[in-house]
């Protein structure tokens, strides 16, 4: 194996360990981990969920063991064999703890799964960098539906149902899981309509939650203004494949790209629901070589050229693709533009503003607007810096491709990554 880079260093922080040419090691899609979890849970469902990743379940980020968290308190039982987990629906207590840690899927959605399946009260419990992301148009909505919210700053601490619910209003969410929830939750009082006003951001990850409303049997469908969940709920026909996780896919992808080492991942299922599987169009509109064999993805050519992209529907990919245009203005290639990230600055640090200021700090000319970054500059690389994680483990992502490019670089608190990669750290380097 031919290997490029740095070794971890202590001290000052970490770098990305030496890039490895071969398959990267790469964790399961906990956006569709978590969505069959809660669906089994709520609809008192069961399903075989089955790892696509190496790890299997043996090795799961803290969102992913939160879900699991959730879904027992909503009722379920769960029985892990080899890379399967079993989830069995069973009746819900009427009232627990949801401990959604810092997921923001969990704490929007688990809490209406929670009470759109029966009377009863839940505390949920929300941490760290969660209690600061807002929600505001999925609580309204909730609230006005006439269920009863008990809240401390931008999240609830509790939620509970003593009658029926009323008609549901959702206006301008600012994340697509607040629909998603939504969704769920009348899939769990057996079908209903949602109003929604305003666009709905990230729109595929909307697409995966009505995929899989469809293996438990359930149609969602739109007319003028509002969104309706029909159907009744089935056991899905066969295992559902859970495959690697798309968001990190790209990290090694781009890692590859930049260190000029051939880095394979899988390539994605036919069909699959992962808007993130994008990376490959966006990295080729870079210039990067990504190529596809066998039933792999393999990238290897550094980016050469600038680009300008909608990144509406995968905003995820923005910390990865904004080093990618770093690393093509280094070459001279000139300014790229991300856009479409309006919703960047409410994820779980102010990720366009972070950004911004860590390739500032690198010594390339950054400008976030709120909604879009534009990014410029050849850097002399020979300063040495330290960039915070923020807390947030797409920064630790980011910061460490831009290691790759930058020798100088050092990430600090990079240990947020165990929320959805424990193994980065050391699996890209193996």
């Amino acid at each position: 194996m031919r290997h490029v880079g740095a070794q971890i260093e202590h001290g000052l922080g970490r770098r990305l360990p030496r890039l490895a040419a071969g398959m990267a090691a790469l964790p399961m899609s906990k956006s569709l981990a978590l969505r069959g979890l809660l669906m089994a849970a709520s609809l008192r469902r069961s399903v075989s969920l089955v790892s696509g990743a190496p790890s299997g379940w043996n090795e799961t980020g803290e969102d992913l063991k939160a879900g699991m968290a959730c879904a027992k308190a909503l009722g379920a039982s769960i029985t892990i064999s080899g890379d399967s987990l079993l989830v069995e629906g069973g009746a819900m207590e009427g009232g627990a703890s949801l401990e959604v840690g810092e997921s923001g899927f969990l704490g929007r959605v688990a809490p209406v799964c929670a009470v759109f399946s029966g009377v009863g009260e839940w505390e949920i419990a929300a941490k760290g960098s969660l209690l600061a992301r807002e929600s505001e148009p999925l609580w309204t909505c909730l609230e006005r539906a006439g269920l009863q919210l008990e809240r401390e700053g931008a999240w609830p601490s509790r939620i509970s149902r003593r009658s029926a619910i009323g008609d549901l209003v959702l206006r301008d969410p600012c994340s697509s899981q607040e629909l998603s929830g939504l969704l769920i939750g009348l899939a769990a009082c057996g079908g209903g309509s949602v109003e929604v006003h305003g666009t709905i951001p990230s729109q595929p990850y909307l697409e995966m939650t009505k995929y899989l409303l469809g293996r438990f049997g359930f149609q969602v469908t739109s007319s003028d203004a509002s969104v309706h969940v029909l159907g009744s709920a089935v056991d899905p026909e066969g295992p559902l494949l859970v495959e690697v996780d798309a968001s990190a896919a790209a990290v090694a992808l781009a890692a590859g790209c930049l260190a000029e080492v051939r880095v394979e991942v899988p390539a994605p299922q036919a069909g699959s629901s992962q808007g993130d599987w994008r990376i490959v169009q966006h990295l080729r509109s870079f210039g990067c070589l990504v190529e596809e064999e066998a039933g792999r993805l393999i990238a290897a050519g550094p980016p050469v050229c600038v680009a300008d992209l909608d990144l509406s529907g995968e905003p995820d990919l923005a910390p990865v693709l904004a080093v990618v245009a770093a690393a093509a203005a280094s070459r001279g290639a000139g300014a790229s533009r991300l856009r479409g990230l309006r919703t960047l600055d409410g994820k779980e640090s102010a990720r366009g503003r972070v950004l911004c200021e860590g390739l500032s700090a690198a010594g390339f000319d950054c400008e976030w607007s709120g909604e879009s970054l534009e990014i410029d500059g050849e850097p002399d690389f020979s300063k040495r810096i330290e960039l915070s994680a923020h807390e947030d483990h797409r920064m630790a992502f980011a910061f460490a491709l831009l290691g790759v490019i930058h020798p100088q670089l050092r990430v600090v608190k990079g240990s947020c990554i165990s929320k959805s990669w424990p193994g980065f750290w050391s699996s890209m380097g193996s």
